[in-house]
């Protein structure tokens, strides 16, 4: 291929998908390919033309960022932010991110959470609905260490047609709807009391989505109109997965195809001055215990989310390029230049799969 690819198909659908950001023309897109590396496409980001209202010589960027599949293959998801430059304000405006669904063949794209979303989020099984978080307190850019002012996250079902939505959690802290299961019955989410970086740490919890539902319509006949996604009424619904393992912090979380296992990243934070998230896990479901399969210390350590291929018999994941790698480009930066890899999930079989972070298969 010319970008470089080196890809090897793995035992999957021959319509499957994939889909990753890279900066490979010089800006941030989101593009889709084969599992072989064919029909390699840019579908979502860059320049858009003829906006409105800006000054002779300003552009306007579509630049994605987290963007995930549809298990059916035909739409994504992707958090992403419009930028003017040059910017005519000093200093800049704060950047805002929105959640926008888009075709997997390209064309227009549609605003479905414009409400400061949490840049990880999650399908349903159907391809009908997805699960995001929402901070209705400060801006949570602004919140670091040991701060309390964040009130609550609300973690919230949307119908893709934005007919309706649900707030299925509310509650302090820091909840991230990573992913849900084959089955449609649970969520599981990332939770962080408080985000310092230093002092704090994350776990890994599973909210049964049938018995919330069920205690939200009795309490509903018992006492009409009570707020069931918030309070203690909820806390039966919850329940920590890695509460007992010796890890400081979880940064993605993603079910195995067939429900069994969590691909994790995570940090031990055995020091304070841990530079970052550089280990990849498997956690079994049926014994609760955790196989750390790969360590990738800086300056290779894990850029952004992970995935699994279709079958399960991979882990994709992003980590940095050799230094000075032309492959791929940022525009910015010269600091992270990732590529994809795919590795067993026994921590063997690792390889290069193409340039870009942010992988998603399906």
């Amino acid at each position: 291929m010319s970008d470089g690819s080196s890809v090897t198909a793995a035992s999957n659908d021959d319509d499957s998908w994939l889909t990753f950001l890279s900066h490979r023309s010089g800006s941030n897109l989101l593009y889709r390919m084969r599992p072989d590396g064919g029909e390699l496409t840019p579908i979502f980001g860059g320049v858009l033309k003829d906006v409105p209202g800006l000054s002779e010589g300003q552009c306007l960027y579509r630049k994605p960022h987290w963007t995930r599949l549809s298990p059916d293959r035909k739409f994504f998801l992707s958090w992403a932010e419009d930028v003017s430059s040059p910017s005519e304000t000093n200093p800049a405006p704060r950047s805002h991110f929105v959640i926008q669904l888009g075709r997997i063949d390209g064309g227009p794209t549609r605003v479905l959470a414009p409400d400061r979303p949490g840049e990880v989020f999650t399908w349903a099984p159907d391809s009908r609905r997805f699960a995001y978080s929402r901070f209705p307190g400060p801006d949570t850019r602004t919140v670091t260490g040991l701060s309390p002012r964040i009130a609550s996250t609300q973690v919230v079902i949307v119908d893709v047609k934005g007919l309706w939505e649900e707030v299925i959690l509310e509650k302090s802290g820091y909840w991230t709807a990573s992913d849900w299961s084959p089955d449609g019955q649970r969520l599981l989410l990332l939770y962080e009391p408080t985000r310092s970086p230093r002092f704090g740490r994350s776990d890994v919890i599973e909210l049964d989505l049938v018995k919330a539902r069920d205690r939200k319509q009795r309490m509903n006949e018992l006492r009409p109109g009570e707020d069931f996604a918030s309070g203690r009424a909820v806390e039966r619904c919850l329940r920590s997965l890695t509460d007992g393992q010796p890890i400081g912090w979880f940064t993605d979380a993603r079910l195995s195809p067939d429900g069994t296992r969590i691909a994790v990243v995570f940090s031990r934070r055995t020091q304070l001055n841990d530079p970052g998230f550089h280990e990849l896990g498997v956690f079994d479901l049926a014994s609760e215990t955790l196989l750390p399969i790969a360590n990738y210390p800086d300056p290779d350590r894990i850029v952004g989310p992970i995935c699994w291929s279709p079958d399960g018999t991979e882990i994709l994941l992003a980590r940095s390029l050799e230094a000075g790698d032309p492959r791929e480009s940022l525009a910015t930066s010269d600091a992270q230049r990732p590529g994809i890899w795919a590795i067993r999930p026994d921590g063997t079989g690792e390889r290069f799969i193409t340039t870009g972070w942010c992988p998603d298969w399906r």
